[in-house]
């Protein structure tokens, strides 16, 4: 399809700078397309973040009404985090970009009906309120301040809204991200991802060139 993810990198993001997908990044894809919640346990400079920043930058182009939420540790990388991504969208032509009517550090409304809100867990909290969530990161969750109840308050409206995404062929998901395995709540939802018929599904990102 000429607009599945991998030829958005390879068409639109990769001539920017010049960096090849590796077999972790190709992976992690392949997961969430496929199971749509997906738990990971990644080690640094694996290129995690940076897969998930260009998915969520096809997401937001190619898609109407996506309502994409990230949690990050604190605001000033979520900033960066939203900036990342928005320097991506602006690589696209003209006839493909999608275009803004909101830009601000925590937050980017499209034109094609999609929003991405990225903050800590008080904005993602807020933004459950005004917008259904279909897709939501959270990163390095063992890092995040009173995140078991917040995910107990997020999980049931987004589990919700993924049905409904479901239901009409859109794109949905959950991706949780964690190094070292830290924090009480990435270690039971890891456990229980191991279980038959669990809601997420495991990857590790190691340092390694990873099996497809």
């Amino acid at each position: 399809m000429e607009n599945d993810f991998y030829n958005f990198w390879e068409n639109y993001l990769k001539p920017k700078d010049n960096i090849t997908l590796n077999n972790n990044q190709k992976k992690l894809v392949k997961y969430i397309e496929t199971y749509h919640n997906v738990i990971v346990l990644k080690f640094r400079q694996v290129g995690c973040s940076l897969c998930l920043k260009a998915y969520v930058a096809y997401l937001l182009t190619y898609f109407r009404g996506m309502n994409i939420g990230v949690i990050t540790t604190s605001s000033w990388i979520a900033s960066d985090y939203l900036r990342d991504i928005k320097s991506m969208i602006d690589t696209l032509p003209n006839d493909l970009h999608p275009g803004y009517y909101k830009c601000t550090d925590s937050e980017i409304g499209f034109k094609n009906n999609s929003t991405i809100v990225v903050g800590t867990t008080n904005k993602i909290s807020e933004m459950r309120h005004c917008k259904p969530i279909t897709f939501l990161i959270m990163e390095e969750i063992g890092y995040i301040p009173n995140i078991e109840n917040v995910w107990s308050a997020l999980a049931p409206s987004l589990h919700t809204f993924q049905r409904f995404q479901k239901d009409k062929g859109l794109p949905y998901g959950c991706v949780i991200t964690s190094t070292e395995a830290r924090g009480d709540l990435f270690k039971d939802m890891w456990d229980d991802a191991s279980k038959e018929n669990a809601t997420f599904k495991q990857i590790e990102m190691g340092n390694k060139e990873g099996d497809i």
